[in-house]
């Protein structure tokens, strides 16, 4: 999750957890874990499974509901990217060896198109750190092998958001950073199946990254939390601002909403939406220290659940 921060279409089950603890901050060394932790409506518990993805972060996860499987592509460990596709049912983790895939990435994207009944996979660095390149590739996944749909769409930015939108039958991705977060993005992105189109925009989320973005169908509408917003005194490599600010887009709008509660400000976050629920569920995000709360948004508010059971802190889940 780091890039791809949220999904529209997630199991009920939830998602596995795959990111890093602690916060260079507060002293503690940073370091991976891995994991893969069940939400089942009261809190989220570990499952001990035999095998599954390594500890990795930045990697990403969506519901492909029409085979019924959580999928996951790559991500980045320490000193390691990779490119292998994973497959949850449910019960256990199993590797898929696609003929074709987008090769090593990290900080991409990916969410379950409803309309054309597939999961998407967009943009991603290949390349670790200061070596990466960024890719603007679409690729669809048939539950065989990774199709490439598209080689040009919006610039390929760390942490991006992006999420399907049933109103308008289309994926929306939103933000981003590039390099060294030097510079930041605002631009609201579609995709229709064959292309990306720039949605023209008057006034919206001030430019970010890290941010978590779900459809929200008590609302019907997308919920954006959070991320990491451009600070002049970070010299371009501290990270940027978290903030705390929600929003929803709907007919291609941006609004900003005044719950009158709210998560404390955080970037990369990991949102899913809970259908028996009928909620969107938050959880974890950076504002060092690392966050571990566990927030449910039911449409007009949002309120801090208190699970027996929770990971860690960590951020840069899926």
């Amino acid at each position: 999750g780091g890039g791809g921060a949220g999904t529209a279409s997630v199991s009920p089950a939830g998602a596995g957890s795959y990111g890093m603890a602690s916060c260079t901050s507060t002293g503690a060394a940073t370091r991976l874990v891995g994991g893969t932790w069940l939400w089942k409506g009261r809190g989220l518990t570990q499952i001990r499974t035999n095998g599954g993805p390594s500890a990795r972060f930045t990697t990403a996860m969506a519901y492909d509901a029409d085979r019924h499987r959580l999928i996951l592509f790559g991500g980045s460990g320490l000193l390691d990217q990779f490119g292998d596709t994973w497959s949850w049912d449910g019960h256990v983790w199993t590797q898929p060896h696609p003929v074709h895939h987008p090769g090593t990435l990290s900080d991409h994207l990916m969410a379950y198109d409803e309309a054309r009944r597939q999961v998407v996979l967009y943009g991603g660095i290949h390349g670790l750190y200061e070596h990466g390149s960024p890719i603007t590739e679409t690729w669809t996944w048939d539950g065989q092998d990774w199709n490439l749909r598209a080689t040009t769409g919006p610039p390929s930015l760390k942490g991006m958001a992006m999420a399907f939108d049933p109103l308008s039958r289309r994926l929306v991705l939103f933000g981003g950073s590039r390099f060294l977060n030097a510079g930041y993005s605002n631009a609201t992105w579609s995709w229709d199946g064959q292309g990306w189109t720039i949605l023209a925009q008057t006034a919206g989320p001030a430019p970010r990254n890290g941010v978590s973005l779900g459809f929200d169908r008590a609302s019907q509408a997308l919920l954006l939390f959070g991320g990491a917003v451009e600070n002049p005194a970070d010299a371009g490599g501290a990270g940027g601002t978290a903030v705390a600010d929600t929003w929803s887009f709907v007919g291609g709008a941006w609004k900003l909403l005044s719950p009158p509660s709210s998560p404390s400000a955080r970037s990369h976050a990991v949102i899913a939406y809970d259908t028996p629920g009928h909620r969107l569920i938050l959880f974890s995000g950076t504002a060092c220290p690392f966050r571990s709360e566990t927030w449910a948004w039911d449409g007009a508010d949002w309120k801090l659940l208190r699970p027996s059971t929770s990971p860690q802190p960590r951020t840069q889940a899926s």
